[in-house]
């Protein structure tokens, strides 16, 4: 039978396949699975620097 605790975890380790190591200056983050790749903002404001 297939149990929601397996389907929950499996969840939670697809969603840290879908983060990016970054360079090491810049801190952890995810790449959102959106077309491009785009990053949040806040990183996106620390590229600007």
């Amino acid at each position: 039978m297939f149990s929601l605790d397996s389907f929950r975890k499996d969840r939670t380790q697809h969603r840290q396949r879908q983060c990016k190591l970054p360079p090491p200056r810049l801190p952890p983050m995810c790449v959102n699975p959106a077309p491009g790749g785009t990053i949040t903002r806040a990183s996106r404001d620390l590229l600007k620097e």
